[in-house]
């Protein structure tokens, strides 16, 4: 249950934010909205998002470098967000949308390099001993035959690049031949409605589309395991629809992927192009994945 709590939170704020920023987005042309008073405690990188998607541009994240073992406070969560100075700024409040924005979050100290000691003065030099007296030279010996030259070894050929992901097979839909995968990834504002009616008409068909990890938890027994909430696009601040797709317990060898552009981890902001099938879960916030083959972008 509290697993749950904490994805309903995250996604519940995501909600709002696409919510509100849809209706308004013409009429409020340059300026942004304020959040409301819940980002203390987030991680740096969430809030900054969040902040990114009501519409401010200028944004500064500044370090504690208080923590020392990282069990109560973790390392990157917020310990309070200025907007134009303010703490205490108020909530849903339209402003200009390059207002000063300061994260202020907890992290571990930066190691310092330690500082060179005092030079340490130069030992007199020693007197040149005595030239010796010259040996007679000996008689030149005969020069050796030259060896001959091996000859040159061949070049190695250059290793192939990584092809690019292939087109989609016949049968995967895509938004170029499916219109309701088209309309779902373009969508200004979260619909669970759309979701789910989406999920129960392709359930078992295989679709492919690029993501990006927006937020992933680790599993409380396994330390190699994590759900994934997904999101459509290639950029982090550019988000392509409102629409969240979920990958439950999950290693990174159930990614299925593919051997030339596999990364060696995930994590926020990762970007990926993913076949999966439409599976069926407990939540209705999100549509359950199941990896069929994945390309590291």
């Amino acid at each position: 249950m509290k697993k749950r709590a904490v994805r309903f939170l995250t996604v519940f704020m995501l909600m709002l934010l696409l919510l509100s920023g849809c209706g308004q987005r013409n009429r409020h042309e340059g300026e942004a909205k304020t959040p409301y008073h819940d980002l203390e405690g987030r991680n740096y990188r969430d809030v900054e998002l969040i902040l990114k998607n009501r519409g401010f541009t200028n944004i500064r994240t500044e370090k504690i470098e208080d923590l020392i073992f990282g069990w109560l406070t973790k390392d990157g969560e917020v310990e309070e967000v200025s907007i134009d100075g303010e703490v205490n700024y108020a909530e849903n409040k339209w402003v200009p949308a390059d207002t000063k924005v300061v994260i202020r979050y907890h992290t571990f100290p930066e190691k310092e390099e330690s500082e060179p000691g005092p030079e340490a003065e130069p030992e007199p030099e020693p007197e040149p001993a005595p030239e010796p007296e010259p040996e007679p030279a000996p008689e030149p010996e005969p020069e050796p035959e030259p060896e001959p030259e091996p000859e040159p070894e061949p070049e190695p050929e250059p290793e192939p690049e990584p092809e690019p992901a292939p087109a989609p097979e016949p049968g995967i839909l895509t938004k170029d031949n499916c219109a309701d995968l088209a309309e779902l990834l373009s969508s200004p504002a979260l619909d669970l409605d759309k979701q789910a009616a989406f999920s129960q008409k392709y359930k078992g068909k295989t679709i492919e589309v690029n993501l990006l990890v927006y937020y992933l938890e680790q599993n409380t027994k396994y330390n190699t395991i994590y759900s994934y909430v997904l999101v459509p696009g290639n950029d982090p601040s550019n988000l392509d629809g409102a629409v969240l797709f979920y990958i439950e317990d999950a290693s990174m060898f159930d990614f299925k992927w593919d051997k030339a552009t596999r990364p060696e981890y995930l994590t926020f902001g990762s970007k990926i192009r993913m076949q999966a099938k439409i599976t069926v879960g407990e939540d209705p916030l999100y549509i359950y994945l199941d990896p069929v083959k994945t390309w590291g972008k």
